[in-house]
């Protein structure tokens, strides 16, 4: 069980830490007026449960990347403007929490809600595609899901909805300055450099009242620690990686959202053809050989694009065009390696 004292405890004394790019341990403890003992531990539990980059090198202590500053509700908050208000009335921030999902499908569930956002530091039981564990240690990084409520005749529209939240989601990096080679992996993840920087994780709910709920889930890699990228079982990079930079989270929040809040506002009259030109821009498959691999069978071809339905077209060696079904954990689609 997560301590939450103690987390509150470390996260004030990495906000200390961090501000400099080397401290003395005999400053930490003169400052927070703890034993070196205890420093130690702290220290330990930082680098084990938090997955923090902290180093003591010859009585200094090192934090990579750099200051960390912490998710801020009410900075957030104030960086939105009318019509996400209109909407988002408050933002539930965690120091730690299983999975943002998770928590805003109780708050849909024990408060019939029909909007709503969660933020968090870290994740202990974070979900990415594939429902693989989504690897979410504390500070640097984005966990952010979103509550939004259609009427249930944008049942069919809904398939496409992946597509509208990758594509905004890719537009807010690029306005961050990770540049051009920015891509969409079909049906979710968000590529730079041919190495996973973001995922997103949608899950639809049917309420009794014909109202479709659906929860918004997206995960960007601001910073990794070289330790945890060799435990993600995939190429991953992240902002700092490729910006040298660390990400101004609640900017970037703020933006997210009052984006995303702007374009599913207006998801009802958006014209498909737009989305689908949008989305090759960014389409990580598109004109490059593929292989889609399920329990029944395996399809090689060319990567043609989304159909209107949001499933993925590939072109076989007979020219004929398959669509591809995605089912999280049974299917796979990855570039030919030959």
């Amino acid at each position: 069980m997560i301590n939450l004292k103690k987390l509150t405890i470390l996260k004030e004394i990495l906000i200390f830490i961090s501000q400099k790019q080397k401290i003395l341990v005999s400053e930490v403890l003169k400052k927070k007026k703890i034993s070196k003992f205890t420093l130690l531990k702290y220290i330990k539990y930082m680098q084990t449960f938090m997955a923090i980059d902290i180093k003591i090198i010859l009585n200094k202590i090192y934090v990579f990347p750099g200051p960390y500053f912490p998710l801020n509700q009410k900075v957030i908050m104030n960086k939105l403007n009318m019509k996400s208000l209109n909407f988002i009335k408050n933002i539930i921030c965690y120091d730690c929490v299983s999975s943002t999902n998770k928590i805003i499908y109780k708050i849909m569930n024990m408060n019939k809600k029909k909007y709503g956002i969660c933020i968090s530091e870290m994740q202990t039981f974070g979900i990415g595609s594939r429902y693989k564990i989504w690897q979410s240690p504390f500070g640097y990084n984005i966990y952010i899901s979103i509550l939004w409520t259609f009427k249930y005749s944008m049942l069919s529209k809904i398939s496409i909805l992946n597509i509208l939240v990758a594509i905004v989601s890719v537009k807010i990096l690029q306005k961050y300055k990770v540049g051009k080679y920015i891509k969409i992996k079909w049906p979710n993840d968000i590529f730079y450099n041919d190495q996973k920087i973001g995922g997103i994780l949608i899950e639809r709910y049917f309420d009794k009242n014909k109202m479709i709920k659906c929860i918004i889930g997206i995960g960007i890699n601001g910073y990794l620690s070289n330790f945890l990228k060799k435990k993600i079982l995939q190429n991953s990079t992240s902002f700092f990686e490729e910006t040298g930079k660390i990400l101004d989270r609640n900017s970037f929040i703020a933006d997210l959202i009052n984006q995303l809040i702007s374009d599913l506002g207006n998801f009802k009259y958006q014209e498909l053809f737009f989305l689908l030109n949008e989305w090759k821009k960014f389409d990580f498959f598109y004109k490059k050989k593929i292989i889609f691999t399920s329990s029944h069978h395996t399809i090689e071809g060319i990567g043609m694009g989304i159909a209107n339905n949001g499933l993925y077209l590939i072109k076989n060696s007979k020219n004929q065009i398959i669509k591809l079904f995605h089912y999280p954990g049974k299917t796979k689609i990855h570039l030919h390696t030959s």
